[in-house]
């Protein structure tokens, strides 16, 4: 199964609007997700339904049996995020600085410290515009450690099998960091969306060095071109340098923002759509030539 995420090092490079431009050409059978489950909003550029939801148990934490406990308070030294106080006489934790480290119940005398179970996220399954669009979503203070992401993942490859889909086409989270790792995780092309800014080339240049670290193919995108042509010519030679495929070039148009804002796709923009067209294709013989 051929999956595809989009990549970009850093947000605000145009990453979710250029996948889900790309994403509404394609004219084999595919699966969308978003992985991005700290704020996904590729739903946004898509006619949505509304689908089945599956509640997301994150890190276990720590739960006191109040008639076992002496209030001894070992647990509270034990704690290095001070996520325990006596209450009342009985150790009482607090469940949004609870990192789940376990060394409370490492040192309770009485056993009376458990771990259980704790939903931190949903994920949604819809129909998206005659494709199935996975996404998810944390419950509030929840972290991300990209075990959501991972689950998102085989939820969607999932769905992909029970169509008979054989292409995934994933909007990463922005960053490098674990979220990014699991996103990256096995799949087929990793496509960066850079911007010529001087933030944007630093963190090209990251999460370049990422997808070599772990070996993953890499293609590129440069969106907003000509907001500054000298750094998008940098781009350029960086990946003659690194032989990476260029998949197109895209300039900066007033009205893909405001198109944008209307929840409408870049390819409602006038003269976008045949540079799209031409990335699409170029992107499909990469994944379709991919031994």
């Amino acid at each position: 199964m051929k999956q595809v995420v989009f990549v970009s090092g850093k947000g605000g490079t145009g990453k979710t609007s250029v996948s889900a431009a790309l994403a509404s050409m394609l004219d084999v059978p595919a699966v969308l997700a978003d992985l991005d489950v700290d704020a996904a909003n590729l739903s946004l550029l898509f006619d949505t339904q509304p689908g089945r939801e599956i509640v997301f148990m994150g890190q276990p934490r720590a739960q006191v049996q109040v008639e076992a406990c002496s209030g001894c308070g070992k647990c509270l030294a034990a704690c290095a995020f001070q996520a325990i106080r006596i209450e009342n006489g009985v150790a009482k934790v607090n469940p949004l600085t609870c990192e789940g480290c376990h060394a409370c119940t490492l040192l309770c005398p009485e056993g009376a410290i458990s771990f259980v179970p704790h939903p931190s996220g949903v994920i949604h399954v819809q129909s998206a515009s005659h494709q199935t669009l996975v996404h998810a979503a944390l419950d509030v203070a929840e972290d991300n450690s990209g075990k959501l992401v991972s689950e998102v993942r085989k939820v969607a490859r999932k769905e992909a099998e029970n169509q008979g889909a054989n292409l995934i086409f994933m909007d990463g989270p922005p960053g490098i960091g674990c979220p990014v790792h699991a996103a990256l995780n096995n799949v087929t092309l990793a496509v960066i969306v850079a911007e010529p800014s001087a933030s944007g080339i630093s963190d090209f240049e990251r999460i370049l060095q990422l997808c070599g670290h772990f070996g993953i193919q890499t293609a590129v995108v440069i969106n907003k071109s000509t907001l500054a042509p000298w750094l998008t010519s940098l781009v350029l030679n960086r990946c003659v340098e690194k032989n990476i495929s260029v998949l197109g070039v895209i300039p900066f148009l007033p009205d893909v923002p405001k198109a944008l804002s209307q929840g409408k796709s870049m390819l409602s923009v006038d003269g976008l759509r045949s540079t799209m067209t031409e990335i699409h294709h170029r992107l499909m013989d990469l994944v379709h030539n991919d031994r």
